[in-house]
């Protein structure tokens, strides 16, 4: 792997990185290297050496722990460094939270029901959803044992609706001692893929279930469908993810 080896290039953590080294407050050895590196205010040139370092000098062992991350794309060398934004973290954070949902609805609040910050969550919402990451942070806490032992650590929360969608989601983050949580509100999608069987039959229906209001949606669709079944292409798809289910007309 040749970019674990080159002194020309800056380590940077990717947005899976970062997320590993958070959600756990067990740090691993690509914990602990994720953590120095968010800990920089500019992007770090690329040290083996350095790295080795804060793995009690052990060379071998940091070669093998940047080939795993590198593998997960949890880091990723760049050819200029980057430095951290400037200003408040009251005004930055809206920011890079807003990307985080496909509404740009979220919010992050600490473990005792205060927000810190939110984007496109009026202010009196905010701080009821912040109350209740208070609850499920004392809940994640009593129950931590089963939750990272029985059940395989499902760390994230979740309000779903009858279908089994999400409708507002809630992630633990875990930064030095410090617990917080990040609460993500989805927008309802504008179209959805719909597969239904009979039972005891090889015979179902498929369809796309879109807004009222997106009659040019429906169109697009439409003459999608109409071309790929022109091109062969549908029934290519259809026998690798459907296989022989008669959908009918």
């Amino acid at each position: 792997m040749s970019q674990t080896t080159s002194n020309s290039l800056y380590l940077q953590v990717k947005p899976a990185g970062a997320y590993h080294c958070v959600c756990d407050a067990n740090q691993d050895a690509a914990s602990r290297i994720v953590s120095y590196l968010l800990g920089q205010e500019t992007t770090p040139l690329f040290s083996l050496e350095s790295i080795a370092a804060w793995l009690d000098g052990n060379e071998p062992k940091a070669r093998e722990i940047l080939r795993h991350m590198q593998k997960l794309q949890w880091l990723q060398w760049v050819s200029e460094p980057q430095s951290v934004k400037d200003g408040k973290l009251e005004d930055i954070l809206p920011g890079i939270l807003a990307p985080l949902s496909m509404s740009e609805k979220s919010l992050l609040a600490d473990n005792q029901g205060f927000y810190i910050a939110s984007n496109g969550i009026p202010h009196e919402t905010a701080e009821e959803l912040s109350a209740l990451s208070a609850d499920l942070a004392s809940l994640y806490e009593r129950h931590r044992g089963l939750l990272n032992g029985n059940l395989n650590r499902p760390d994230n929360w979740a309000i779903v609706d009858a279908a089994g969608f999400s409708q507002l989601g809630f992630w633990p983050l875990h930064v030095g001692n410090e617990l917080f949580l990040g609460a993500m509100m989805k927008q309802f999608p504008e179209i959805k893929f719909v597969l239904k069987t009979l039972p005891h039959s090889q015979k179902g229906h498929l369809g796309f279930m879109v807004q009222k209001d997106k009659p040019e949606l429906v169109a697009e669709i439409n003459a999608g469908l109409k071309a790929i079944k022109a091109n062969g292409k549908f029934d290519e798809i259809k026998q690798k993810w459907i296989g022989d289910l008669d959908l009918g007309e």
